[in-house]
């Protein structure tokens, strides 16, 4: 994930623009969602195209036609390599996209960082993603991560080990979408057949049927 932006400080307004752009997967795409939301919750104007006094470009980096595009994921492989793009503010690693939000405050605000700053990697943990919801359709993230080292796929370097979210989380966030006139829901994970493994007593099985269960 970078962030682009001049490398000088300024001040701007409070309905200040930032666009978030994200490739890759779906669960991309859900932290692409939560980035959005936490923007616009702290009173951005979050935009779809054109200019924006903000970028956050959410990466991808399972092909090398992914790198190509731009820089997430990428990060976790080169940050020093993006943290030398002009205009790159921040490098932030997937342990810490919860903390973008709070750096583009701190950008938009004034504040002055050295350009290029790389964040540590920080504990690596599953968190919570609101639904990105497409027309009819609701993306659900429950599981992050995976451990099977395939030659070919990176994956796991960049991802980590399989983690889960609790099924009670997932099941909150389920009814709240139904209740909202959600009519389909789809989970997603980096390895979604290992949900609940690290959990120890639920399975990606269990869930489903936990879910069949909700009165919804």
């Amino acid at each position: 994930m970078r962030i682009p932006a001049t490398s000088l400080c300024y001040h701007v307004n409070a309905m200040s623009t930032v666009r978030v752009i994200t490739l890759g997967c779906k669960v991309n795409q859900c932290d692409g969602e939560a980035i959005a939301r936490e923007l616009a919750a702290r009173g951005r104007r979050v935009v779809g195209r054109g200019p924006a006094d903000a970028y956050v470009v959410n990466t991808c980096t399972v092909t090398g036609t992914a790198d190509a595009k731009v820089t997430g994921c990428y990060v976790e492989r080169d940050p020093d390599r993006l943290a030398a793009i002009p205009g790159v503010d921040a490098v932030i690693p997937n342990a810490r996209k919860g903390e973008v939000a709070e750096r583009v405050e701190a950008f938009l605000g004034g504040e002055c960082r050295p350009a290029g700053q790389t964040a540590g990697n920080g504990r690596r943990g599953i968190r919570e993603c609101p639904a990105l919801q497409q027309r009819v359709r609701a993306f659900v993230k429950v599981q992050d991560g995976c451990d099977h080292r395939c030659a070919y796929c990176i994956v796991p370097a960049v991802r980590g080990e399989p983690r889960s979210r609790a099924p009670e989380e997932v099941l909150g966030e389920v009814e709240a979408l139904a209740g909202a006139g959600t009519p389909e829901v789809v989970l997603c994970g980096i390895r979604l057949g290992a949900y609940g493994r690290d959990l120890g007593d639920t399975s990606l099985a269990g869930l489903l049927r936990e879910m069949r269960g909700l009165s919804l």
